[in-house]
């Protein structure tokens, strides 16, 4: 039971990379400008449905905040019906201040947690990520 749970965790794993964008390999070293842009680039190709819009303005996230877990969540897991959740783990969020992204806008990305559908990337909804 347990091999089946980690190989539909594999696969999903599998799927979801080839599908969104994932983060530049750990031997390229970004310069702070070079991520600023990268998350200025990100937050505009961000498309979310008008619920995902709607729930981050009541949950209070910023666009920023989206796009940076967008682009360098590292945290997924499969919630069935063609989707995804997304979200930033301790290292990825420690790796971006070292890279010289603002500890704030890392603060405020390590508490969103994005519902992804796998056919398209678009955001589905905006959740609190669980602590």
């Amino acid at each position: 039971m347990v091999f089946y749970r980690f190989l539909y965790r594999y696969l999903c794993a599998i799927l979801a990379s080839s599908i969104l964008l994932r983060p530049k390999p750990p031997g390229i070293v970004m310069a702070s400008t070079e991520i600023e842009d990268d998350m200025t680039t990100n937050a505009n190709l961000l498309s979310l449905t008008p619920h995902a819009r709607r729930r981050s303005q009541q949950r209070g996230k910023t666009h920023d905040a989206l796009a940076l877990v967008y682009r360098y969540g590292d945290l997924d897991r499969c919630t069935g019906r063609g989707r995804r959740a997304l979200r930033l783990s301790r290292t990825a969020c420690r790796d971006l201040v070292r890279l010289g992204t603002p500890v704030g806008a890392v603060e405020r990305a390590s508490r969103v947690e994005l519902v992804v559908s796998d056919d398209d990337g678009v955001v589905i909804t905006v959740l609190n990520a669980p602590r």
